[in-house]
């Protein structure tokens, strides 16, 4: 049993490699098979199609992006806090390697081409955004923000979210991307908060 969920991580890890250098187009399974020592027949075992494959490193991904955010909701800090402890979720995705980069874009850019795919991330923005939502308005009740509509401004986190993810494709060198993450979300927040409960 251990042998065969090597294999199967062996596979993925090796897909993600081949996805994040060469695309989802760029990608045969015979490419994946080679990368990771196995034969088509043991892929096949594992992942119908190279779509299914795609689809369960996506569902990772996102299993770990949500995974990360529902820790920082549970937590009995004020609302600002919260948003500010996101920068953390954020800045963990900005800070892995370029592989990981890549292949956040290369889902996105499948999504343009993929309904499945497309599904799911429509999902995940609507669950960012409806998360966002119900901390902003959390944040509203108990005063810390000014009355505002939650969902442009959950729109406009993300946005910023979404920016620091595509400038850290074209890093200077200089960035300190923690000190840019929090502070950036920082001054977001500045807008959104009530002065008479400072």
């Amino acid at each position: 049993m251990e042998e065969n969920r090597e294999t199967k991580e062996r596979i993925i890890d090796s897909a993600i490699e081949c996805f994040s250098r060469y695309g989802y187009e760029g990608t045969s399974v015979d490419m994946i098979c080679r990368s990771a020592g196995v034969s088509k027949g043991s892929f096949f075992y594992y992942f119908p199609t190279k779509q299914s494959l795609f689809l369960e490193i996506l569902n990772f991904w996102l299993q770990d992006v949500d995974r990360a955010m529902e820790e920082v909701n549970n937590s009995s800090e004020d609302v600002s806090s919260k948003l500010l402890n996101l920068s953390k979720v954020l800045l963990d995705i900005i800070s892995s390697g370029e592989r990981e980069i890549s292949l956040t874009f290369e889902f996105w850019s499948r999504a343009l081409h993929d309904r499945e795919t497309l599904e799911k991330i429509i999902s995940m923005f609507r669950r960012y955004r409806d998360y966002f939502s119900d901390l902003l308005s959390e944040g509203i009740k108990n005063g810390e923000f000014i009355d505002l509509d939650c969902k442009t401004a959950s729109y406009t986190i993300i946005a910023f979210a979404l920016g620091m993810l595509i400038q850290r494709l074209f890093p200077s060198g200089e960035e300190d991307w923690e000190k840019l993450a929090r502070d950036g979300l920082e001054i977001v927040l500045a807008g959104l908060r009530n002065e008479r409960t400072l």
